[in-house]
């Protein structure tokens, strides 16, 4: 049996307490962290090993950082995507570390691309998340190339459907779901991967994040844009994925929330 949650954290730091009290109560095998917004100096490494939890962390100072914390100490760490566009600025968005059996497991946080408030015309964030998404593409199919059993979880910053936001005409040129970004995750499922939540809920208007502004947690004004993905060998174990909405609702709340993946 392997548990695997995805959470946006919004600052690690910021909801230590909150992270600890969901690993004791929840104790997830793996947790995959993204926006942890610190540098490794600064991750809680001592906190989360005095909760029974390895880390592998790949941080940046008060933006993106990714981690995976697990119950068993990972091997093989990878801190970067493999030909990953350059930007004038590293960013850290991906990790990966491997089971002793071999299973890989990786924390992506996909680019937003969307534009700075500065120049809302720009296009070169866009750019850079479509070279991004191609980059994660090219892994995963080399992986399955080499027979890897893996799973990929994380922030992907893509409205897949419609349905996975509460006013798509809303977000119509939004860099979430136009229609490039769109064909690019297209892409990465068509290599035979499994969407964990959407195979057992396909049918929309579930939400993995609310934002800060417009009450819009209160008013349900959501959008699913995190996943897990499985290479195809595991899909037979799938049993079962969710999402644990509640999380939003709790003191100091990261405007995103835990998804689920549980395979036997």
């Amino acid at each position: 049996m392997i548990n695997i949650a995805t959470w946006n954290i919004n600052s690690v730091n910021a909801r230590l307490p909150a992270l600890l009290a969901y690993l004791n109560e929840k104790q997830p095998d793996f947790m995959l962290l993204q926006e942890i917004k610190c540098q490794n100096d600064n991750f809680p490494a001592e906190e989360i090993a005095k909760a029974g939890y390895h880390a592998i962390v790949s941080g940046q100072k008060s933006y993106n950082g990714v981690a995976i914390l697990s119950k068993e100490e990972l091997l093989n760490p990878l801190y970067a995507l493999p030909e990953v566009p350059q930007s004038d600025t590293p960013q850290a968005r991906f990790v990966q570390g491997e089971t002793k059996d071999g299973l890989k497991i990786i924390s992506v946080y996909v680019p937003n691309g969307n534009p700075p408030l500065k120049d809302p015309t720009s296009k070169e964030k866009l750019y850079y998340k479509l070279a991004w998404q191609d980059a994660l593409t090219a892994y995963a199919k080399k992986l399955l190339a080499e027979n890897a059993s893996f799973i990929i979880g994380g922030d992907f910053n893509v409205i897949i459907n419609d349905a996975d936001v509460y006013n798509p005409e809303a977000y119509r040129t939004n860099a979430l779901m136009v229609p490039e970004v769109r064909q690019k995750m297209q892409d990465l499922h068509n290599l035979g991967l499994v969407n964990a939540f959407k195979t057992f809920h396909p049918e929309g208007g579930n939400y993995s994040f609310w934002d800060y502004t417009m009450k819009a947690w209160q008013r349900n004004m959501g959008m699913l844009i995190d996943d897990i993905l499985l290479s195809p060998d595991l899909a037979p174990r799938l049993q079962e994925s969710f999402i644990d909405k509640p999380m939003r609702g709790i003191e100091k709340a990261s405007d995103h929330v835990p998804l689920w993946a549980v395979l036997g």
